[in-house]
This record gives C-alpha cells, sequence and structure tokens, in this order.
C-alpha cells in the first residue's frame, strides 16, 4: 500500500509533458479514399483530446489490403467494402475480433453542373433526393452518354458496386466501351467534375456539396457498411482499439453524418 501512495505522490509530482510522452502513440490509419474529408476532420477532433499523433493513408480499399500484405506499418483498417476486409481477414492481416461496421453509405449516379449554375446549395438538395430516388440506368445507353466514369471494379468497391448494379440491370455488355475507370472514387468525382465524363458513379459522401448533380440512388443487392479492425502487426493495438471505438461515439458519427454519409439501420 505505501509503496502504491509513492507511485501515485510520483507521478503527481511529474511534468505535464512526461505524463504525456508515457502515454503518447502514433497510429497509421489506412482507409478508404471516400472517408479522406470525414477522417481529417475526426482525426483533427481526436488529437486535441488525446496525446496520439495521427498518420492517414488513403487509397482505394482494394489497395489498401495490398500495402498490408507488403508490409505497410498500418495500425487500423478501414475499407469501404466487406470483401476487402475479409480479404485482409483471411490472409491474418488484421485481428478478426476488432472488426466492426462503424458507418454505412449509398452508391449515386451523378453528371456534371456548369460552375456558372452550381452552388454548394443545390449540390446539397441534389444529394438528399437520392434518399428516395434511384437513377434511371437506362438512359445511359443514349448518345449523350460518351464518357461514363467508374473506379476500377478489380480494387474500387464503387466501381465493384456500379459493375454489379449494372449487371444486374443487364446494361454491363452495353456500356463497357463507355466506361472510364479511376484509381478511385474521388477520382471518378474529379471526372465529372471537370465535365471528362458525362456520368459517374460515387457514393453520396463523395457527391455532398460539389459541383455535380445527383441523378438518383444506384440500387445494390446488399446495404453499403464500411468496417474497421485492427493490423496483425500493430505496435499500439491498444490505443488502436481505441481510436476504432471513437469512431463509434456520437461526435465521430456526427462528422460522418455531415460529410453525406449514413447511419448502420
Amino acid at each position: 500500500m505505501r509503496l502504491f501512495c509513492a507511485l501515485a505522490m510520483l507521478a503527481c509530482t511529474l511534468p505535464l509533458s512526461a505524463t504525456l510522452m508515457a502515454a503518447s502513440c502514433e497510429l497509421t490509419i489506412s482507409a478508404a479514399a471516400s472517408l479522406t474529408g470525414a477522417f481529417k476532420a475526426i482525426a483533427s477532433q481526436y488529437q486535441q483530446l488525446q496525446p496520439c499523433k495521427l498518420t492517414l493513408n488513403f487509397a482505394a480499399s482494394g489497395v489498401l489490403v495490398q500495402q498490408l500484405r507488403h508490409g505497410a506499418p498500418v495500425d487500423l483498417l478501414a475499407t469501404a467494402d466487406q470483401q476487402s476486409m475479409d480479404l485482409a481477414e483471411a490472409s491474418a492481416l488484421i485481428d478478426p475480433a476488432s472488426r466492426q461496421d462503424f458507418i454505412a453509405n449509398r452508391l449515386v449516379l451523378i453528371v456534371p453542373v456548369s460552375p456558372t449554375t452550381a452552388s454548394p446549395q443545390a449540390g446539397s438538395t441534389a444529394t438528399a433526393a437520392t434518399t428516395s430516388n434511384s437513377a434511371d440506368l437506362q438512359q445511359l445507353t443514349a448518345a449523350a452518354y460518351q464518357r461514363i466514369a467508374i473506379g476500377n471494379p478489380a480494387t474500387v468497391p464503387a466501381g465493384r458496386y456500379a459493375k454489379d448494379s449494372l449487371q444486374q440491370a443487364g446494361l454491363w455488355p452495353a456500356l463497357s466501351a463507355k466506361l472510364v475507370q479511376a484509381a478511385n472514387v474521388r477520382q471518378v468525382l474529379d471526372y465529372v467534375v471537370r465535365g471528362e465524363a458525362e456520368a459517374g458513379f460515387v457514393y453520396a459522401s463523395d457527391a455532398k456539396d460539389q459541383q455535380v448533380r445527383s441523378l438518383g440512388m444506384v440500387p445494390v443487392q446488399s446495404p453499403i457498411r464500411y468496417p474497421l479492425a485492427v493490423s496483425s502487426t500493430s505496435k499500439y493495438a491498444a490505443q488502436a482499439r481505441a481510436f476504432s471505438q471513437y469512431l463509434r461515439s456520437q461526435a465521430a458519427q456526427q462528422i460522418l453524418w455531415q460529410y453525406g454519409f449514413s447511419p448502420i439501420e
């Protein structure tokens, strides 16, 4: 008991900086490209609360898994689909017990908007309308749509969702020649914003407040839910779990909703 009290008194006499140094950590978080804006905001907020430096790495989910497999130093992995996380789990790259879904999203079909007529308010309204309106994929066969941007289905979940939807509608063979593949969903958005593609498939979170117009929600076979998990090689597994828990807190969820993501139902 006396030893415990002595240690407690010693801890109280340590400078604050020394205490923070003892509790500090450095987490590398690999996250799907569609999480870029939201995760930057959440990381900024979290680092004000915890003595932990967060390094963010964004790419297509399939690319993130490949990076992890090739030895990239990652503490926490967040993908935009279950398939990529399944692959990481099958390859023993993550701790299965730490895996949880933390947010949802929707796939939408977007077209360019003229900069002279577009506004953030108009973009928000168009995105909000997708909650009840479904996109007419058949219209993409029209001559007006010469280039349709889509994430590479091999590595980009949004591209895989789009391909599945087009196949389900029987349109994949007819539209294949029009498709312009992108490295990630953010690149799809850029193609449409710049008018380099007449249409594109992105998440509702990507389209929010952008110079694009949504033609409606693209039907998918199963809900789009984002899983996260702690890397099996993490040096800061406990701290990674703490940040994982924070991502499911009300404060972090509020930020994700502001960026156009959807709560898990």
